[in-house]
């Protein structure tokens, strides 16, 4: 979790409130060190005030993937995202045995 990082002293609270008191903000660097290693993003049109938070991936800046966040985001959640969890659920309930009573 990127917020659980020692010395990124970042409150995911404050970054909320923040989120929420400026509807114009679009994103804010989660840095330690120094070294920025992750960005709270707002939801693609307002349609949240809880951040997504986005760090780099392999080959994957941090502009890209943050852009990729904010193009994939219909709802809070990026679409891939929210399908995979969807589809994971839906398999996980199939697998339940089922309930005697």
């Amino acid at each position: 979790n990127l917020l659980h990082i020692d010395g990124a002293g970042v409150d995911a609270r404050e970054l909320k409130r923040l989120f929420a008191q400026d509807a114009q903000l679009v994103e804010a660097p989660i840095a330690a060190d120094g070294e920025v290693l992750g960005m709270a993003v707002a939801p693609a049109g307002g349609c949240a005030t809880n951040p997504v938070f986005v760090s780099p991936g392999h080959r994957v800046s941090m502009r890209t993937a943050v852009d990729l966040v904010r193009r994939c985001s219909v709802r809070r959640v990026p679409e891939p995202i929210r399908v995979a969890d969807q589809r994971s659920r839906e398999i996980a309930r199939q697998m339940e045995p089922p309930s005697n009573g």
